[in-house]
């Protein structure tokens, strides 16, 4: 079966963001009948879903057959005056949705979780692993089809310049020495393209209904990834390491295996920083 019919009509919230932009412009590419949602409207309808009667009604008029949820609020933050926020964008947004969708079905939902869920450390981390508990509890409860993805560190063309690999990126080939301050850090980048076909395959593979799996590339550090875009940039400026910070972060947790599930990253590290790189010279000044 073609996977537009698979799919049927597909719903992307958080369509304007990076992730969802990307995605919402491959399912296009393969004829899907796609729906953005966000906030604005940007990317088709404009939802609050933090407003459970206006989720109610859309869901209700529109009847999407797979949704995939992109829509949150993401900060390594760890002031506890975010819980409130951090909730109402990451918690209850996906209890709305979630509640919504189990009324009138689907055939699958897939949300995007975060390694952070590891850590109570971070209202963002709590409000993750809060989501996932709720998304459990409508899989075994409801029999809702859902498929959580626990992503790592997304990056890629178009993404906001406050990220880590856009900033130090921007600050390079912009002449500037920027500065990493938790070199010996452990991440897990996984280029934009990557990200989309897991999303994708979360959406359609048979068996997978109520699992959680890890969307995450190979290990690194912060400190081994600033030595790689110095010389792909190849300006000739250094990456300042400041004071370490304090780390109250739990170590990345290591869910579920990729090959388990069928997906693995198709872009290495450098390739693609390679190719984010030489979009952003092609589109300096232009990132938002």
């Amino acid at each position: 079966m073609m996977l537009n019919a698979q799919l049927g009509r597909v719903w992307v919230t958080g369509a304007t963001g990076f992730l969802g932009s990307s995605l919402r412009q491959r399912l296009n590419g393969l004829g899907c009948e796609v729906m953005g949602l966000s906030r604005s409207g940007g990317a088709g309808l404009a939802c609050d879903l933090t407003d459970a009667e206006a989720v109610r009604v859309f869901v209700e008029r529109y009847r999407p057959e797979t949704v995939i949820h992109l829509a949150g609020l993401v900060t390594g933050r760890q002031e506890s005056v975010l819980g409130q926020e951090m909730f109402d964008q990451n918690e209850r947004a996906t209890l709305n949705l979630l509640s919504a969708v189990s009324r009138t079905g689907c055939r699958r939902i897939v949300l995007a979780g975060s390694v952070q869920e590891d850590s109570i450390s971070s209202p963002y981390g709590v409000a993750k692993r809060s989501a996932y508990l709720r998304a459990r509890y409508f899989h075994e409860q409801a029999g809702l089809p859902m498929v959580y993805c626990r992503l790592h560190l997304g990056y890629g063309p178009g993404q906001e310049k406050t990220k880590l690999i856009p900033y130090l990126i921007g600050s390079l080939l912009g002449g500037e020495s920027p500065e990493i301050r938790s070199a010996e850090r452990q991440c897990r980048f996984v280029f934009v393209d990557d990200v989309g076909e897991a999303f994708l395959l979360a959406a359609s593979a048979p068996g997978l209904a109520g699992k959680a799996v890890n969307v995450g590339a190979e290990l690194t550090t912060v400190g081994a990834l600033a030595k790689l875009l110095e010389g792909i940039c190849e300006t000739g400026g250094r990456v300042r390491h400041g004071a370490p910070q304090r780390e109250r972060e739990a170590p990345p947790a290591e869910w579920t295996d990729p090959v388990e599930w069928g997906w693995r990253p198709a872009t290495g590290l450098e390739a693609g920083l390679r190719k984010t790189v030489a979009w952003m010279r092609e589109h300096q000044g232009e990132i938002g």
